[in-house]
């Protein structure tokens, strides 16, 4: 005997039948037969036998449809604002509605279990789980007026001070992009095959937690500039600089990038410029981190056409291309490569001799013009445009205290890196800034350029001001959140 088979039929046409037939436009047959609906279940609906509205098989949930929803939404909303909801988190919030309605539940204790979890994700496909990112305090505050304020400052920095800035910002070649990141020797493995039961399972690696840092660079066209591998240590040993001869290679005592360092990168980058007939001056925009701002580092960007721009702080998951678009896709193919070099030297581990071997793969496998020119339109440089960034990011800066929200936008200020005995920032190309007279030893500082007050001790503080702020009203404003919610979600469950 062959099994009956339900005919499907749309919502829509089922909901345009029964008014027809209420409206006594239509024959119940009629409107049967014009909307293609079945005519015993437009009978059932119209008699009140079972809801008009579509329901699911299987048997009923414990929370209603409406009540489901509202889940879903607090769920979304957290998620976008910086705090997601765990399944732990969600599993006890179904709890507490369970317990305050006093409904009747086959959940041991009124908190359902695991069964629940993948059944709700399932009727809300709409929901995944997810391994969140950590986002900084100060980050989750930067908003679209902080974002727009720093584009608005960039422009007229470049119409006051560069000649002919409108052929530079078009050039894709004559735009680039600097940071650096540190790459570990051994890595975390994530789920993986084994026997079931099995009490221990191991993955062999190196003791060693130390990371490589390299700074990488690239334009706007897809030019990849050579990656600088810094290496801890006072001198080269044999370190494999052989397996990957493009690269160029640095060392300083921690293995971290510094002052001394960055102008050798920027020697090489000016030589790269130069070799490629690239037009100058280019902007360079780095992140504000104080190597990256040293009198040096500014006296030879003004001597060789280099345009050393600070992106706006705390903003760098927003603005910068190498965050946006190269190390996510670069890290994942290292992982990759590091663990096919480790699947092929069973029983050793990586060093510092063969990481340059297995970083070259992972670099030629990554570098792009496709992954070049979507990092730097998603961040907004190329083209030059606030609209181009991904507006989703700054979600959690709904949480912001007003009085961060309505920041005015001339407070934030233009990040070009100067000497600070130059009276204005002024084209690289044109002008070089005689080095100062002050000792060696101790260097006179280089200040951000921006034109808000003479006195240094009033100069605005962009992140102590925004976390001052912010500190104030964070642990109310969540809480009133999860309250409304919660009080939302009782009284749906009242209404039933």
């Amino acid at each position: 005997m062959s099994k009956q088979v339900g005919v499907q039929y749309s919502p829509t046409k089922m909901g345009l039948a029964i008014e027809a037939v209420r409206s006594k436009a239509m024959s119940k047959r009629k409107a049967a037969m014009t909307f293609g609906v079945p005519r015993s279940t437009l009978l059932d609906k119209l008699s009140g036998r079972v809801p008009e509205a579509r329901t699911r098989p299987g048997p009923a949930t414990v929370l209603s449809a409406a009540e489901e929803d509202v889940l879903v939404n607090y769920i979304k909303l957290m998620a976008s604002i910086g705090y997601p909801v765990s399944r732990e988190e969600l599993l006890n919030e179904v709890k507490k509605i369970i317990d305050v309605d006093g409904r009747k539940t086959p959940f041991k204790n009124n908190k359902p279990e695991k069964d629940w979890f993948y059944a709700f994700k399932n009727r809300h496909p709409d929901l995944s789980e997810r391994f969140a990112m950590t986002l900084g305090h100060q980050r989750a505050f930067v908003n679209m007026a902080m974002i727009e304020s720093w584009y608005s400052n960039l422009f007229k920095y470049l119409r006051d001070e560069i000649n002919g800035y409108e052929n530079m910002i078009q050039d894709p070649r004559r735009i680039f992009n600097a940071d650096e990141s540190g790459f570990p020797l051994c890595y975390k493995s994530g789920k993986v095959l084994a026997q079931t039961g099995a009490r221990h399972v191991y993955n062999v690696t190196s003791s060693n937690k130390q990371q490589i840092t390299v700074m990488v660079c690239f334009n706007a066209f897809g030019d990849f500039f050579p990656p600088l591998i810094v290496y801890p240590g006072e001198r080269f040993r044999d370190i494999g600089l052989s397996s990957f001869p493009e690269a160029i290679y640095g060392h300083t005592s921690n293995g971290w990038m510094d002052s001394e360092l960055f102008v050798t990168f920027l020697e090489e980058f000016s030589n790269y410029v130069d070799q490629k007939k690239i037009t100058k001056p280019v902007i360079l925009f780095v992140d504000g981190h104080s190597t990256h701002m040293s009198r040096s580092a500014a006296e030879f960007c003004a001597a060789n056409g280099i345009i050393l721009y600070c992106l706006l702080p705390n903003a760098t998951h927003i603005l910068q291309p190498c965050d946006v678009g190269f190390f996510s896709p670069m890290k994942a193919s290292w992982k990759r490569h590091l663990k096919n070099w480790q699947m092929e030297n069973i029983g050793e581990i990586l060093t510092k001799k063969d990481f340059p071997k297995v970083f070259k793969a992972a670099w030629d496998a990554v570098t792009s013009f496709e992954l070049a020119v979507r990092g730097f339109r998603r961040s907004g440089l190329f083209p030059l445009d606030p609209s181009g960034i991904d507006k989703t990011k700054l979600e959690p800066s709904k949480l912001a205290n007003p009085v961060t929200m309505a920041l005015d936008r001339d407070q934030v200020p233009a990040q070009a890196l100067v000497p600070d005995n130059a009276k204005a920032p002024v084209q690289a190309s044109k002008q070089a800034h005689a080095p100062s007279q002050a000792p060696e030893k101790d260097p006179v500082p280089i200040q951000m350029y921006c034109s808000e007050t003479d006195d240094k001790s009033e100069k605005f503080c962009f992140e102590q001001w925004c976390e001052k702020r912010a500190e104030e009203s964070l642990q109310f404003t969540i809480g009133h959140i999860v309250l409304t919610m919660e009080l939302t979600i009782l009284s749906f469950i009242r209404s039933f």
